[in-house]
Parts: structure tokens; sequence; C-alpha cells
């Protein structure tokens, strides 16, 4: 059959997503609340959210039972709008009473999206699990009343270094991650965490004669620009009003905590845990809603699911409790109730429930076909060619009577296999470049020539059909069978409750850190060492006892920096079962 292939010369970067019908009944619906009944699918919602042509006056909100969630749908957006703004608001990595602390790079990827927030703009996507919703913050004003807006030719503020401490920054030799400045001569390197990349200010005096974004891997400059923000990097941020209230209620909430850290707190001093401590450093709940000025659609996807995941984590949090390190502080303070939230006046509320027994006041029934059937009949004929191809053939012939047709697949082989199927077929095909998002534009082909279907080099999470938008999305590995994979060995990683980054820029010399078969030693250097007449770089760890682990660089992944509560803690002893147990 004919094929209607690009030429690979012509690489085209057109976005045009969907204009949908439901998007449309969403706008028009009178009510403040819309249930959209019927359909589950993180693949519809995506196509609802990147519609240009409906509901986007305001910014999107949208909440999810979890992490995971959260991550498809991002994934799912990027294959029909990979240039909408969205961002991604993310709960701590650790529990409150893990002995753990939070990484600080989740605590800079959370007060981006606050920032973002303050400063959202029509068609802006903010997505956040219902625990990352949930969890309280720095508060609006904290926020907003510490952001430095830095200008190319005027002077730098007065005591600038200090400042960038006090809003929560490390001095680091090398600048690698958000949070993190150095200063060396003219040059001040600073990684705000309003942006994907950190900054270099050229001075000359305390005049900023240039400001360039700079890769953190190479340390070559990206880019110029005449401004830059920067905002806090920690959400906890000393003030001189609040302070006495926030060590008389770190003191009474356990009587047992190390007196290091009162004289910490006292002295506004920063520590390993302080995040913990955010409920108490400000006067009002600070849910991440109350960042928000503007109206918003506020999408509430499975959101009973969503309240059941969030229940549970609180009933974990609760069973942690009894057997935990000595009480940092209770798990209660840290969450706000999910009822009576405080949406911002005049804001566009839409639940989406495969099922829903709620009376709102505004009904949408999605019509979202179950592809179960047809999509077992491909799998049990994966092995017969024949009948498999007439199969499929037969069904895509039947929907492109009424419907637009899109298989997608991000593997070249699968491509493959698929233009050889439908060069055998009496259908038409074309491939789409692997930067085109021209989906309203397929869209139009396909109704004017009802024999032609689109293959497309995207990723999807799922094969789905939606009916009511005349949307057939098929996977290539669901039609023809996935490709096989080479055989690959496993790479051993330090999995735990935390992702905990290590590199040598976070540690020196006598800092505890935590092995995952050895458990918690003291590093001591980086030593090199002829082995069988070859130099190895060896970690020097030393446990109990004076005993001393020799770690090949090499295997760096079976460590992280411990960080529990800088209390005193009794070493590993190497080789022991302590650890293990």
């Amino acid at each position: 059959m004919l094929s209607t292939s690009q030429n690979p010369s012509s690489l085209s970067s057109s976005i045009e997503p969907f204009s949908l019908k439901t998007t449309e009944e969403i706008e028009k619906a009178p009510s403040s609340k819309v249930t959209l009944s019927g359909s589950d699918s993180l693949l519809f919602l995506s196509t609802l959210l990147s519609d240009p042509y409906h509901l986007n006056k305001w910014p999107h909100l949208v909440i999810v039972p979890s992490e995971k969630e959260a991550d498809l749908l991002i994934m799912t957006l990027k294959s029909f709008d990979p240039l909408r703004p969205y961002f991604k608001l993310v709960p701590f990595d650790v529990s409150v009473y893990s002995g753990f602390y939070p990484h600080p790079q989740r605590i800079c990827q959370r007060l981006r999206w606050l920032y973002k927030a303050q400063n959202a703009k029509p068609g802006d996507i903010f997505i956040t699990s219902m625990e990352a919703f949930l969890q309280k913050t720095i508060s609006f004003q904290a926020l907003s009343q510490n952001v430095l807006l830095l200008k190319k030719g005027l002077s730098l503020p007065t005591n600038f270094l200090f400042s960038l401490a006090q809003k929560g920054y490390v001095a680091a030799p090398l600048v690698e991650e958000m949070g993190q400045f150095a200063s060396r001569g003219g040059i001040i390197d600073i990684f705000s965490p309003a942006y994907n990349n950190p900054i270099r200010l050229e001075l000359f005096g305390d005049q900023i004669d240039d400001i360039r974004f700079f890769d953190p891997e190479n340390q070559k400059s990206l880019s110029t620009t005449n401004e830059a923000i920067i905002i806090p990097a920690k959400e906890v941020l000393f003030d001189e009003s609040t302070l006495e209230n926030v060590v008389k209620k770190f003191i009474s909430i356990s009587q047992n905590q190390d007196k290091t850290l009162i004289r910490k707190l006292s002295q506004k001093e920063y520590f390993h845990g302080i995040e913990f401590l955010v409920p108490y450093f400000y006067s009002s709940q600070n849910r991440p809603i109350e960042h928000f000025s503007s109206p918003l659609y506020v999408w509430h996807y499975k959101e009973e699911h969503s309240l059941k995941v969030f229940k549970e984590r609180l009933l974990q949090l609760e069973q942690e409790k009894d057997t935990s390190l000595p009480l940092f502080i209770p798990h209660e303070d840290l969450y706000a109730s999910p009822e009576n939230l405080p949406y911002p006046e005049s804001s566009k509320r839409i639940f989406m429930e495969k099922i829903s027994f709620s009376e709102k006041e505004s009904l949408i029934q999605i019509d979202d076909s179950s592809l179960d059937p047809f999509l077992k009949t491909c799998k049990s004929l994966t092995y017969d060619k024949k009948n498999l191809f007439q199969k499929t053939e037969e069904s895509l012939k039947k929907w492109r009577k009424e419907h637009n047709v899109f298989i997608c697949t991000s593997s070249q082989l699968m491509l493959k296999k698929l233009q050889i199927f439908f060069e055998q077929s009496d259908l038409s095909f074309k491939i789409a470049e692997k930067n085109d998002f021209s989906w309203r534009t397929w869209q139009e082909a396909q109704n004017q020539n009802p024999h032609l279907i689109h293959l497309v080099p995207h990723s999807l999470i799922s094969s789905s059909f939606f009916p009511q938008e005349h949307l057939l999305f098929l996977r290539g590995e669901d039609l023809l069978g996935a490709p096989k994979k080479l055989r690959t060995i496993k790479k051993e990683t330090f999995s735990s409750e935390s992702s905990h980054f290590f590199s040598f820029s976070d540690i020196s010399p006598n800092d505890l850190v935590v092995h995952k078969l050895h458990g918690i030693g003291v590093f001591k250097e980086l030593k090199t060492l002829s082995i069988r007449e070859k130099k190895e770089e060896f970690i020097i760890i030393e446990y109990k006892d004076g005993d001393k682990l020799f770690l090949p660089v090499d295997k760096i992944n079976l460590l992280q920096k411990y960080s529990g509560p800088e209390s005193s803690r009794t070493l590993d002893k190497l080789g022991g079962s302590s650890w293990s147990k």
C-alpha cells in the first residue's frame, strides 16, 4: 500500500494539540464544580490539559493520588505539548520518624513550585500528589519577601553573600546543585531553585557586569541574561519575631531533644532536619494552595482514592511513631487537613472519576470504551502473524469509519514493524517526525482521508479509546507485541526510603556515611593504592574499634551521606549484624 511517510529532512517542530468537546463543555458549565464521570484515564486527562483552545484563562492545578501518577501524567503531557510549562510539587522523601532528613534538592524543587505558583500564568500546569499538597510549607509572605531580583549594571546588595546564607544557600567550592553558591575573585556562582541551571555573576567592583547561565556539569556558559531571580533555598527562614516561640515549641514536643539542636535554633543556625520544623516557624497553616492568587482550574483526579492513599500514609506514620528514633516532631503537625481548603475565589473545580456517586452540580458523562477484548486478542495471536495482521486490519478499518486513529511507539524497531504491516494492508499511513506534535493537523488530514492512520514516534502509557472525542490511541507494542529486549545485567544500587544523592562535594573527612551492607561509618579520606602494579582509588571508611573498609571508587553507589539527627550515634561494627537487622 502507498506510504506517505515524511522526508527526514523536513523536520517539524510544530505543536498543535487537540481541540476537544469535553473541555468546551467544562468551560461552558455554569457551575463552579464539574464532575467528569466514566473515565479515570491519565491519557485523557493529558489531552484535556493540553487543549490550547479552551480552559486557558487561568492556571491549572492537578491533584493526583501519588507521585507515581504525577510522573506518568507529566510523561504523557510531553507527548501532546512538550513546551507547556508544568511544575511538580514533591513531598519530603523521608518520614519524620526515619532518622534521615529530606534531601536539599527536594526542598529546592518544592520552593520552585511555590515560587511559580505565586507567579502563575494562564495555561501553566501545577501537579501535586495529595500528600505533597497537604504538607505545610513556607508562608506566602516569607517566600515573596525573600525573593531578590539582580540586574545587569546595578550594584550587588550589601552583605550579599551573608544574605544568601540566610536564605538557606550553602557555600561550595563548585556549584553543582540547587541551593549552592561559590565566590572567587570577581565571580559569584549561584544555583537558584527558580531556574534549571545556575547563574554566574561577573563583577566590576560591586557592580554586576554580566549575568550568565552555565552548565553545572562542565561549568561552561549557556546563555546571557539581563536579570536573575534569587529565591530561598530552604522552606525554613529565621525570623527574630517568631524565634522564641519556635524554640519553646521544639522543647515542648520532646524533653529528650539534643541540646545542640536547641542551641543552634537559638543562634539561628541551620541543621540537618530543620525542615521538619516548618510548621512552627510561621503563624498560620501555610498550605501550598495559599501561594496561588488568581483563580484556578482545579482538577481532582480520583479524589476518593487520593484521600484514601493519604489516610494510609498517615496510618503508616502513626505506626512508625512507636518504633522511631527519638521524636523529632509529631507528624500530625506537618500536614494540613484536606477539609475546607482555601481555593482561590472564582476557581472551577473538576472532579474526574471512573464511577462517581457524589451529587456534584454539573455532570459530564465520558464514554471511555474498553479496548481490553481487542488487546487480549492481539496478545493471544502474537505468534500467529497472519491472523494477527488480519484481525488488526479489520479492527482499524472499522474504527477509522468514525474515529481518528493514532498508533504510537518510541521504538524504532516497532515503528519498522508497523510500517511493514501497513505496506501489506489496504490502509495508508504517515510517519510523523520525532519533534512533531501536530495532532490537530493530523486529525484534519484523517478527516479528509478515511483510510489514513498516523504512526507517531512518542511514548504513551496505555492504549485508550475515547469515542466521545472520536479519538483512538494505540501503543504499537499492544498491537504487534513488544520487541525483544537485549538481556542486561541490572546494576545494584542503594535503595532506601530516601534517594540521597552522594558526591564528594557533599562530604568532608570525619563526616558520617552509610554503606548499604556495613552500615554507619566515618569517611576518612580518598587514597590511591597500587594493586597488582595498577593504581586504583579507594574510599577509606572507619568503623567501630578502628576497623577500616577500603571501598573502590567505582562502588560509590553503595554509599550515601548519613542524614540522621545531629546527635551522638554509635558506629556500626564492620562485619557485624546490627546493620542487617
